[in-house]
């Protein structure tokens, strides 16, 4: 059984689900951006096979304990996160500019 409570968290969990919080955060600005979530464009994606995986690479690795290796994952996590908001961000301007 999965604890939810953070008390039950370790270290490496801890950091994980800050990092989850942080891209959480971005996307949730990018669809307040765009005027709400149900104006996504087209190709849009954070459920991919890649967002999972990733995730996954990180949930295991935290739940044996090894910080150093959550903490790289996180932040490459992050960083392809943040290009990807930043890509679609920048297509978006490029499409109201041609419009």
């Amino acid at each position: 059984m999965k604890h939810k409570c953070t008390e039950h968290l370790n270290a490496a969990q801890i950091l994980a689900r800050a990092s989850y919080k942080r891209i959480n955060d971005a996307a949730v600005e990018f669809f307040r951006d765009l005027g709400g979530a149900d104006k996504l464009p087209k190709g849009f994606d954070v459920h991919s096979e890649g967002w999972q995986e990733a995730e996954q690479q990180i949930d295991e690795v935290a739940a044996a304990f090894d910080i150093e290796k959550t903490v790289n994952l996180c932040h490459a996590y992050e960083r392809r996160a943040m290009a990807y908001f930043a890509a679609w961000r920048k297509k978006l301007e490029k499409r109201k500019e041609a419009a």
